[in-house]
C-alpha cells in the first residue's frame, strides 16, 4: 500500500502546467525506474543462482 501512495503524491504535486509534462512523463520515468529495477533484480537473482 505504502509503495503505491508514494509515486502517486509525486504525480499530483508535479501536475502544474501541461498535462503531457505534468502526468505522462513522470509516469512514464516512474514506470521505466520500475521496470528497470525489475530487470536488475531478476539479473542479480539469476547470477547468484549460477553460483
Amino acid at each position: 500500500v505504502e509503495i503505491v501512495k508514494v509515486p502517486f503524491l509525486i504525480i499530483l504535486s508535479t501536475a502544474i502546467g501541461p498535462p503531457i509534462l505534468g502526468i505522462i512523463l513522470p509516469a512514464l520515468i516512474l514506470g521505466l525506474s520500475f521496470y528497470l529495477t525489475y530487470l536488475l533484480i531478476q539479473y542479480f537473482e539469476k547470477k547468484n543462482q549460477d553460483k
